[in-house]
């Protein structure tokens, strides 16, 4: 598939995955959230949707991933990057699988 993209974090809080994405953009990436409006309305469906992804371009992935590793939005540091590790399987996306 030539236009799927990569899963290369998830977060419970809208927010703070805007913040990312928009960091990821600022930076030159083309960067989108998935399920932003999901958990903003219906937090209690976070786990139920994977929670606010942001996904970019395959051959990106790991530049992306080393950007938001660097990034600190909040204390949160430990949560974040285990959750980026876990992203970074490529048999957890789809999309990684069949590019």
């Amino acid at each position: 598939m030539p236009n799927a993209l990569a899963t290369i974090a998830s977060y419970s809080n809208p927010i703070e995955a805007g913040i990312a994405c928009s960091r990821l953009n600022a930076m030159g990436h083309l960067a989108f959230l998935e399920n932003e409006y999901i958990v903003g309305v219906a937090p209690f469906l976070e786990q139920a949707v994977g929670g606010v992804l942001i996904r970019v371009r395959p051959e990106d992935a790991d530049a992306c991933r080393e950007v938001l590793l660097q990034f600190k939005p909040c204390a949160d540091q430990e949560g974040r990057a285990a959750r980026l590790k876990d992203a970074a399987d490529p048999t957890a996306d789809p999309a990684v699988r069949e590019a």
